[in-house]
């Protein structure tokens, strides 16, 4: 078996978790920001698609990707105004369990103009959990 073949099997097997974590983030992020009328923000969530991972176990030569690819779901919350950004993470922690935080904005010169968003480590909370998905918890994803 190639190594190509090895990845892609390996992430098929867990592939349609981190699809039901994708799903179940976003969801659960949309009603916890129309709880607190965030009407305006965009929430979108996605699973790593099976081609991206292996394209990005292999470009950066990772040995155990499953674990070292922290991205395998993805929420990304897109807000209107700039000035609601730290409620808006503090309303995603009511869902998510942050984790390491990489601001993108520090990496822009002041005088420059571009991405401006904040990542972060992620896994759902447990007490937000069912009893259907409580096979999701402990899952890496990652917020925008």
């Amino acid at each position: 078996m190639t190594r190509f073949e090895e990845l892609v099997n390996k992430y098929l097997a867990v592939y349609d978790d981190y699809k039901r974590l994708a799903t179940r983030i976003e969801d659960e992020l949309r009603r916890e920001l129309d709880a607190a009328a965030f009407y305006q923000a965009h929430v979108t969530a996605r699973a790593k698609d099976v081609d991206s991972f292996v394209k990005k176990a292999i470009r950066k030569g990772y040995t155990d990707p499953l674990a070292q690819i922290g991205d395998k779901a993805g929420a990304r919350i897109s807000i209107p105004f700039a000035r609601d950004r730290e409620e808006v993470i503090g309303v995603a922690g009511r869902v998510l369990e942050l984790g390491d935080r990489d601001d993108k904005r520090n990496l822009l010169a002041a005088e420059k103009v571009g991405y401006q968003g904040i990542h972060f480590r992620a896994s759902v909370r447990p007490e937000i959990l069912d009893e259907s998905d409580a096979d999701l918890s402990g899952l890496e994803a990652e917020l925008q």
